[in-house]
């Protein structure tokens, strides 16, 4: 995000072969010694590597998370030769999937730092993510962190750079998903997610969908009713983007961050082809931006100071993962082929007229092994299943935990 204030907003190693996420990917990495500088400025090889020693670097974020691996049952590997992810999956089962992704901004950089925290925490704690699967992509913007630049190489906002809503600006790239990163990050969404994460700098509070003003029809000027009654009336799952987000700000509170806010995107500022609601438009996965910080492009941050913002994040952080065990769970009979678009109706929903319903109707789509995970609040569903291939309509019922 840009660091724009707005009414309640404050200020706003070894040589040992890595295992891969993919089938079929297998990265080998070998680790000579390398020198990189403490926040004392002191030189220190690559065997001391951590989270604050690793903040600044793609290389080093890299080596770092290479090195979890190899000493955890964490994995490793890259999207499309592109972006290095990890990633955490102590289920023997199919479990609601969740993307962690940093350094979309790369003078964001406090944002690769929480996320490397995470990394550390799933390694070192093997409670951690035997309910979910959690990948991490702690740099999405490489050339942009080494760079201390918020943009691409190529002057391109990557929270700018995806189809939905897209609009053609001097940042926002030629078209949508004209950069690698942004590419190889649809490619990735690919899998399904049920919620996905992204950190930023720049402000200090959540936000949720949707990021631009209005509605697809009445783009951006809301006709018969406010937005929020809109959301109220036509999407099943608001009630628990707006509680997992209140209980996000409630929990930094608790640990002694001050004015921290929980904000509708729409009542900040217009961002236009953002992450979180081109996921959620074409997966139907709930998406939350986390302005963690104030400071961009600051690369002085103490290690202490570095410590406070984890600390004010940890446990909200995993509050919010930890919301994956709700909504609805099931898999689908052997009839329906994995990609079957799987549609949620609260039966009790509100009905009247409505400019675009389906946009705010929470779905998902089968997995290859028919496992599905839908993101709403408790209550009675109608399910609607719809075939990738010929379009044709089957139904069934659910109740969401």
């Amino acid at each position: 995000m840009t660091n724009i204030a707005r009414a309640g907003v404050a200020g706003k190693f070894s040589s040992k072969s890595i295992r891969a996420i993919s089938a079929g990917v297998l990265l080998v990495v070998s680790f000579g010694f390398f020198v990189s500088c403490d926040d004392d400025g002191v030189q220190s090889t690559g065997s001391s590597l951590s989270p604050e020693s690793s903040w600044r670097s793609a290389r080093e974020v890299r080596a770092y998370g290479e090195m979890l691996c190899d000493e955890s049952d964490l994995a490793s590997g890259e999207i499309s030769g592109v972006l290095y992810k990890t990633a955490v999956n102590r289920s023997e089962k199919d479990v609601p999937r969740v993307l962690v992704v940093g350094g979309i901004h790369g003078n964001e950089q406090l944002s690769v730092y929480v996320t490397l925290k995470l990394m550390q925490l799933a390694a070192e704690d093997e409670t951690f993510g035997r309910d979910v699967e959690i990948t991490f992509i702690p740099v999405m913007n490489e050339g942009g962190l080494d760079d201390n630049r918020r943009f691409t190489g190529n002057g391109v906002d990557l929270n700018r750079n995806f189809p939905f809503k897209w609009q053609q600006s001097a940042s926002s790239g030629e078209e949508p998903l004209c950069e690698s990163e942004s590419a190889a990050l649809a490619k990735e969404a690919e899998n399904y997610y049920s919620l996905i994460i992204t950190f930023h700098t720049g402000a200090f509070c959540i936000s949720t969908l949707w990021d631009y003003a209005g509605t697809i029809a009445s783009e951006g000027v809301p006709a018969v009713y406010s937005y929020e009654t809109f959301l109220e009336q036509y999407c099943p799952a608001y009630a628990l983007i707006e509680s997992s987000a209140s209980r996000y700000a409630q929990l930094v509170a608790k640990s002694g961050g001050e004015n921290f806010t929980a904000i509708e995107g729409f009542d900040w500022y217009s961002v236009y082809g953002s992450i979180c609601d081109w996921y959620y438009y074409n997966y139907g996965s709930l998406g939350y931006t986390i302005e963690l910080d104030n400071r961009q492009g600051d690369l002085s941050i103490s290690r202490d100071e570095l410590a406070e913002v984890w600390d004010f994040h940890k446990e909200a952080i995993l509050s919010l993962i930890d919301s994956c065990g709700g909504g609805i769970t099931g898999e689908a009979s052997g009839s329906v082929k994995a990609g079957t678009k799987i549609i949620a109706s609260r039966k009790s929903r509100a009905r009247s007229e409505s400019k675009d319903p389906e946009l705010f109707t929470p779905f998902t789509f089968a997995r290859e092994s028919g496992y599905y995970h839908i993101m709403v609040p408790a209550g009675e569903y109608s399910l609607t299943f719809i075939d990738p291939d010929d379009g044709s309509i089957s139904g069934g019922d659910a109740i969401a935990k």
